[in-house]
């Protein structure tokens, strides 16, 4: 009989995440013993949880904010997708030693076209720069794009960002004024992690003649997809995104096919 599966998220803050409903429904569905646990890791700290986890026989975790990019710098043996996006979400341990992997980008993907459907020659403004603004790039310059704008509320850090794209045929560009980017937008991704706290600042809002559609990568109904739903926009949260990154995270750490309609119907009745 193998050992129960010990996986895990590691951010900060994590208390709100919808993960470990969904993976643990996957185990249950394939009859895996184990389960998924969330851990709170503040920036700064995951070198100091990694080789405790190990010793403890966790064999599977998903970075979220603030650790993507920090469990980049860290590990050495990185997938290629971990390696074009300069980002980590997901980690296994072989033959002790933790391997890095991004599976935001094919999750990113799936729900873009399941909300949206091709993206090809579409405009695309996205808010933020971090690993998630990264991924949601990387997959729009796969779907051929028309034009991908970017806001940031540091514009350095959205400049660092688009110079580490080469995109043929992809109008890449600084949003210098978000209200305009809007309303020349068909698609805004709502990437930054405002709205995962109460307290926090809405990101920008569209002027009211806009007609673009929304997807906020926050896995739960936010103020500012209220306030987007309340001018008439066609709206997505990130939930679907959530599933198709986290049946990539479970096929890599088990190398089985995910239950996907199991950890849909999961995640759905939350």
């Amino acid at each position: 009989m193998s050992a129960p599966w010990k996986l895990a998220l590691l951010g900060d803050p994590v208390a709100h995440s919808k993960s470990p409903v969904m993976q643990n429904a996957a185990l249950a569905a394939l009859g895996l013993e184990g389960g998924y646990e969330l851990i709170r890791c503040p920036a700064g700290e995951l070198a100091e949880h990694l080789p405790r986890l190990a010793e403890e026989g966790f064999t599977g975790l998903n970075l979220t904010v603030p650790l993507k990019e920090e469990g980049f710098r860290l590990l050495e043996d990185l997938s290629l997708e971990a390696q074009r996006l300069e980002a980590v979400n997901t980690l296994r341990l072989k033959a002790e030693k933790w391997q890095g992997h991004n599976s935001d980008l094919e999750g990113f993907t799936t729900a873009a076209r399941e909300h949206f459907g091709d993206m090809k020659g579409k405009r695309v403004l996205v808010l933020g720069a971090g690993g998630a603004a990264r991924a949601v790039l990387a997959a729009l310059v796969d779907a051929d794009v028309r034009s991908i704008e970017l806001w940031n509320r540091s514009q350095e850090r959205a400049r660092g960002l688009l110079e580490t794209f080469v995109a043929a045929g992809v109008e890449l560009a600084l949003s210098d004024d978000v209200e305009v980017s809007w309303t020349r937008s068909d698609l805004v991704v709502q990437a930054t992690s405002l709205g995962l706290h109460k307290e926090d600042a809405l990101p920008p809002l569209p002027a009211t003649e806009c007609v673009a559609a929304v997807m906020d990568l926050i896995t739960h109904d936010t103020p500012w997809l209220a306030a987007c739903r309340e001018r008439g926009l066609s709206c997505a949260d990130g939930r679907d995104m959530l599933l198709g990154q986290g049946a990539a995270a479970f096929s890599y750490w088990t190398d089985m096919t995910a239950p996907r309609e199991a950890m849909r119907r999961a995640l759905y009745t939350l």
